[in-house]
């Protein structure tokens, strides 16, 4: 034991028969308790392994807690929140969560997205779906002509129309065309490209540990604000699982110059594989 334990518990051995007056032993053990509160904030052991030692330290106090109605409780309640608390890690940094998740995007796994875009004064627009394979994406766009594909493997885009007619940067007219159908959707469709975009045109920082409705882990909110008035996006607010940098949500506030602000959603769906041809255009031809 401490030298402060030993004299907390020379206090509790001078009142441990207490009149129900005698303050000074229950405010003892209740130090003993604070003291290994604190002898824990170090520690690196598994909660229940903190709140077990931080009882052992308060047992010569137990019989003197029992005599003060629901005291006990009170002590194991509070060594557990404060256990807790001292438990909880500490926040990454901006810089090394946002590496992690840039680690993440760029990993060979399938992953999907839904895809939600909103502007005032505009009808709302049909859910598009999104799926990465490191490198590679494919996105369904539901247009005002029908379904349109656009793709890309990081070095080259594509494009396949309603009717299944493939368009290619070779053909820059009409490739220009038929992206301008997508707009601001398909500039973000990279999830790697968006997130290098952010980290060059934004400043990040760390907003919080956060819960996802309908999700199970812990997850990381960061927050990108413009450093340029000129960039499309204004803010952008990105999810990723903090063990792993999993992408789980992304909000973007794209207040372009004439244009009404849009608010872009893209939220992780599940992981299920799509196969290498579903990532070409071939694999979209009818």
């Amino acid at each position: 034991m401490s030298a402060t334990e030993d004299r907390i518990s020379e206090i509790l051995d001078a009142g441990a028969d207490p009149t129900p007056g005698a303050a000074e032993p229950l405010l003892a053990a209740q130090l003993l308790a604070v003291h290994g509160l604190l002898r824990e904030r170090e520690a690196r052991a598994s909660l229940p392994a903190q709140i077990e030692r931080i009882l052992l330290r308060t047992s010569r106090a137990r019989p003197l807690f029992a005599r003060f109605a629901g005291a006990a409780a009170v002590l194991l309640a509070a060594v557990t929140v404060v256990a807790v608390m001292l438990s909880e890690k500490a926040l990454p940094s901006a810089e090394a969560m946002l590496a992690l998740t840039e680690r993440a995007t760029a990993e060979a796994v399938e992953r999907h997205y839904a895809v939600r875009r909103s502007a005032a004064g505009e009808p709302e627009s049909p859910e598009n779906h999104l799926f990465t394979w490191g490198s590679r994406w494919a996105i369904e766009y539901h247009g005002a002509r029908g379904v349109i594909w656009f793709g890309g493997d990081g070095r080259e885009n594509w494009a396949v129309g309603p009717l299944g007619r493939v368009f290619r940067p070779s053909d820059p007219g009409a490739f220009k065309a038929i992206q301008g159908e997508a707009g601001e959707t398909l500039s973000f469709a990279s999830l790697s490209t968006a997130l290098a975009r952010m980290k060059e045109g934004h400043t990040i920082t760390v907003v919080g540990r956060e819960p996802l409705p309908g999700r199970r882990g812990r997850f990381i909110h960061m927050r990108g604000v413009r450093k340029d008035p000129a960039l499309e996006v204004s803010q952008a607010d990105v999810w990723a699982d903090e063990d792993t940098g999993v992408l789980y949500r992304i909000e973007m506030t794209i207040a372009a110059a004439g244009k009404p602000e849009a608010r872009l959603v893209v939220d992780f769906v599940d992981a299920s594989p799509k196969g290498e041809a579903f990532y070409t255009p071939e694999g979209h031809v009818k």
